[in-house]
C-alpha cells in the first residue's frame, strides 16, 4: 500500500496555496463572470502579479537553473489547491510551465541564461506557451502519410521563417494579444503550403523555435496576428487563441529543437506535464464533490430537513 501521508513540508506547502487560492484567486470569477467574451475575460486576470510575487512562476523552473521547484508530488499539491478554487486564473499561471517546459529540457546554457530571467524575476506577469495544436487538430501530427503539421519554417540565411496557424495554445496571444513573453512554436521544416510528403516519417522534419518579445518587436507588422479567442469550456477566463504567422522571421539562435529532434521534446513536455493535468482534474473534482456535500447536507426539497442527511452523513 502506498503511503500519502504529507510531510511536514507538504502540509505547509498545501495550506500556504490553500490560503493564496482563497485570497487572492477566489474573487476572480465574480469579476469575469460579468464579462461576455473570452478575451475580456483573460484579460480581467491581467493582474497575477500577486502569483508570480509569491513565486508559483519561479517554482516551476528547476533549482539547478535558478528557480525554486521541488517534487512532482509537491507540485501536484499546490495544483490540487489551486484549481480546487479557480482554474481559469491557475491555468494561465500553470500554462506558462507548460511554456517553459520545451526550454528547460531541451535548451542551451546560452539559452537558459538569456531567456529565463523574466520567469526567475518574480515581478510582472511574464507569459510563456507551447504553440503545438493547430486548427486542423494535431493528435494525429506524427502518423505517417497524414497531412501533419501545417505550420512550417524555412531556413533562409541566419533565420527561420514561420508561416502557418495555430489554435488552443494557452497563453500564446499575451495579455495584449500582441503575442506572450515567450513562444515556443512546433513547425515543420518545409516552404511554405508545401504538403508533407506521405512516404516520410513526420517526426524527421518537426523543430520549434522560440519567439519572444524582441522578435515580435522585429518583425513587420501583421507578421504575427491573433485571430480570435474562441470560448474555452471549463475555463471561462484562460485564453487559447487562433493565431496566425506570416513570413515571421526568427533568428538562429533561437533555435531550441532542430528538424528531427522537435517531435520527441514535444513528446516530452506533454508527457511531464500528464500528472499535473491529473492534478487539476483532481481540484474539479474535490471542488464538485465539495459543492454537493454542502447541497445535500442543506436542501429540503421543500421538506422540514434535508433529504438526503443519513446518506451524506455516511460518507461524510
Amino acid at each position: 500500500m502506498i503511503d500519502f501521508t504529507l510531510t511536514e513540508e507538504q502540509t505547509a506547502l498545501r495550506n500556504g496555496a490553500r490560503t493564496f487560492a482563497q485570497t487572492v484567486l477566489a474573487g476572480a470569477s465574480s469579476v469575469y463572470s460579468q464579462l461576455l467574451d473570452q478575451a475580456s475575460r483573460f484579460q480581467s486576470t491581467y493582474p497575477i502579479r500577486k502569483a508570480v510575487e509569491a513565486g508559483f512562476i519561479k517554482g516551476q523552473i528547476p533549482a539547478s537553473l535558478g528557480g525554486t521547484a521541488g517534487s512532482l508530488v509537491n507540485a501536484a499539491i499546490l495544483v490540487e489547491e489551486l484549481y480546487a478554487v479557480e482554474p481559469s486564473a491557475s491555468l494561465t499561471v500553470l500554462g506558462t510551465g507548460l511554456g517553459l517546459t520545451p526550454l528547460l529540457l531541451g535548451g542551451s546554457q546560452e539559452q537558459h541564461a538569456r531567456l529565463l530571467k523574466p520567469f526567475l524575476s518574480r515581478e510582472g506577469e511574464p507569459l510563456a506557451s507551447l504553440v503545438h495544436s493547430e486548427p486542423e487538430g494535431t493528435a494525429n501530427w506524427l502518423e505517417k502519410g497524414s497531412p501533419g503539421l501545417q505550420t512550417t519554417a524555412r531556413k533562409e540565411g541566419n533565420e527561420w521563417v514561420i508561416n502557418g496557424e495555430k489554435l488552443g495554445t494557452t497563453n500564446s496571444g499575451g495579455w495584449d494579444a500582441k503575442g506572450a513573453d515567450l513562444q515556443c512554436v512546433v513547425c515543420r521544416q518545409a516552404q511554405s503550403n508545401q504538403p508533407q510528403d506521405p512516404n516520410s516519417d513526420p517526426a524527421s522534419s518537426i523543430l520549434i523555435l522560440m519567439v519572444t518579445s524582441t522578435e515580435l518587436a522585429n518583425n513587420k507588422p501583421g507578421a504575427f496576428v491573433v485571430l480570435g479567442d474562441p470560448e474555452l469550456a471549463g475555463h471561462k477566463a484562460a485564453s487559447g487563441p487562433h493565431s496566425r504567422f506570416t513570413d515571421f522571421c526568427v533568428p538562429e539562435k533561437n533555435l531550441l529543437a532542430p528538424p528531427g529532434s522537435g517531435a520527441q521534446l514535444v513528446e516530452q513536455t506533454f508527457g511531464t506535464s500528464a500528472a499535473i493535468v491529473g492534478a487539476m482534474a483532481t481540484g474539479i473534482m474535490r471542488a464538485a464533490f465539495e459543492a454537493a456535500i454542502a447541497f445535500a447536507k442543506s436542501d429540503t426539497r421543500g421538506g422540514t430537513a434535508p433529504t438526503c442527511i443519513d446518506r451524506v452523513l455516511r460518507i461524510s
